[in-house]
């Protein structure tokens, strides 16, 4: 059995995420990206850990663990500042 639990307040904006995303096919960098950016505008420190990411992104676009981190990690958007946490930083993406 998993320890993950996640609160889903609003399953109705979730389903019309789910098939935006299902009718779009927004790449998985995208998602990833996003929740990223969104999470350093609301919290402090304004980083992400990636088991948080992965739960969070995989409701609306499933990837595997390994090919998550290995984007995480392949991407230079994606600052690692250690212990599995994650800042979003697009300043040179182009």
């Amino acid at each position: 059995m998993s320890g993950w639990r996640l609160a889903i307040p609003d399953m109705e904006a979730l389903d019309q995420v789910w098939l935006r995303v299902q009718k779009k096919r927004v790449p998985f960098g995208a998602h990833r990206g996003q929740y990223c950016a969104r999470v350093s505008e609301i919290e402090s420190p304004s980083h992400v850990h990636a088991s948080e990411l992965y739960a969070a992104v995989n409701i609306v676009r499933p990837l595997s663990t390994r090919a998550d981190l290995a984007l995480l990690a392949s991407r230079p958007w994606f600052v690692h500042v250690g212990d599995l946490h994650f800042r979003f930083d697009d300043s040179e993406r182009t």
